[in-house]
């Protein structure tokens, strides 16, 4: 989100429509250049602000056309301008003077959306806010050919609270650690227990949504505010072994029905970067999808980071071996198979076989069937699963090249 973003300005005239916006938004401030200045916080109506913690920043209040933060004592330490508003509130322009400073810096307090749905328990609502989260903004693939959404129609939304801990415990979820405030996991009320363990470790506004055939097993760590994972069914009774850690703020994960997976971890860094899977996706054991290397690789004649996060795109009907290594920025064409230890550090075309590391390809037009022995039917209806992914496989040239999120 840049601070020149074009809003269509409404001047906020009285206190109520200030501070009906504010208790309605989770909002984050951001600096001039774009930049996130805190995390996410909650404004709530007894004047306590809940995510962002600061001495100087405690509690709020509205005064004339003002927003007031306070320190601990209730000392008055920032107060804002005359606010602006786009049309519907989502994004205000304040100009917020410390009390002890004479300079003033524009800031935006933008809002996300997922969480309303807690007071808006809508299916359609949910899935056309996922598809608007930032981590699947710029390079959205969920609802399109290959990857479902996954099937909820009984929607039950659960915020992690002490006192919804039983419940979750019950479906197999189990929250470890400090649980953060506005956390939100959606199921189907007649979805079968999982054996999923949950670390928000404090951080808040995170979410996991499973599908009603979800069959998983592993860990998820939230690592940061604003992540998101969504779970479809998976291709068996069998349990489907996911790790994942969602590092800083508003990273995503989405994995397509009718997935296995002897063990996949996932590594997904924000802001703004995903890793998509489509549907029928199989995974063996000890495979790696990264949008990071975790550490800053720079360049030291510019002096500039060179392997920022990028995200990835896996088709459907995608295989990867034992071991192999899904490297950042990457793209993987539908019914494409990845040998064991292989180390894909380009994209992929549809329906071939590569290995090595770097990983080329070393067979095209060619996938894959679970079964060992696939009958005549199956491997007919996979030559024409196969006709359609090679004749339109460009979506993975097209994607080659995902845009760079610099933290």
């Amino acid at each position: 989100m840049s601070a020149t973003v074009a809003i269509c300005e409404n001047v906020l005239n009285t206190a109520v429509d200030i501070r009906n916006i504010i208790l309605q938004r989770q909002w984050v401030l951001l600096r001039p250049n774009g930049d996130i200045r805190t995390s996410y916080m909650y404004f709530e109506q007894d004047g306590s602000i809940i995510g962002y913690q600061h001495v100087n920043e405690t509690s709020w209040d509205v005064e004339g056309e003002e927003l007031l933060f306070r320190h601990c004592s209730g000392a008055v330490t920032a107060r804002s301008g005359v606010i602006k508003s786009d049309a519907d509130g989502s994004h205000l322009i304040v100009m917020m003077r410390e009390e002890d400073a004479s300079a003033c810096a524009h800031v935006l307090v933008e809002r996300a959306e997922i969480w309303d749905l807690l007071r808006n328990k809508s299916c359609s609502d949910l899935w056309s806010r996922v598809q608007r989260h930032p981590a699947f903004r710029d390079n959205c693939r969920i609802d399109t050919n290959g990857f479902s959404l996954p099937a909820i129609s009984d929607l039950e939304m659960i915020e992690v609270t002490q006192a919804t801990q039983g419940r979750l415990a019950d479906l197999g979820i189990n929250i470890l650690g400090p649980f953060g405030i506005r956390n939100l996991i959606a199921i189907d009320r007649r979805m079968k227990r999982v054996n999923l363990a949950v670390h928000f470790h404090g951080h808040s506004f995170n979410a996991v949504i499973l599908d009603q055939q979800s069959r998983i097993r592993g860990e998820f760590n939230f690592e940061g505010d604003e992540n998101i994972a969504v779970i479809g069914a998976s291709a068996s009774e069998r349990e489907t072994q996911i790790s994942a850690v969602f590092r800083y703020n508003s990273a995503g994960l989405f994995l397509g029905r009718g997935s296995s997976a002897g063990q996949v971890n996932f590594w997904i860094e924000g802001p703004g970067n995903s890793v998509q899977v489509g549907d029928d996706f199989m995974s063996s054991w000890g495979v790696w999808v990264r949008t990071a290397d975790s550490h800053g690789l720079i360049d030291l004649d510019r002096g500039e980071i060179i392997n920022s996060p990028k995200s990835v795109v896996i088709g459907s009907h995608v295989w990867l071996g034992q071991d192999a290594i899904i490297m950042p920025g990457t793209t993987i064409g539908g019914g494409t198979v990845v040998g064991a230890r292989s180390i894909v550090t380009k994209s992929l075309p549809a329906c071939c076989v590569a290995a090595g590391a770097p990983a080329k390809v070393v067979r095209e037009r060619a996938s894959w069937t679970r079964k060992a022995h696939p009958s005549a039917d199956e491997i007919v209806d996979l030559q024409r699963y196969a006709s359609t992914e090679i004749l339109n496989h460009n979506w993975c040239d097209r994607h080659q090249d995902l845009p760079v999120k610099k933290v």
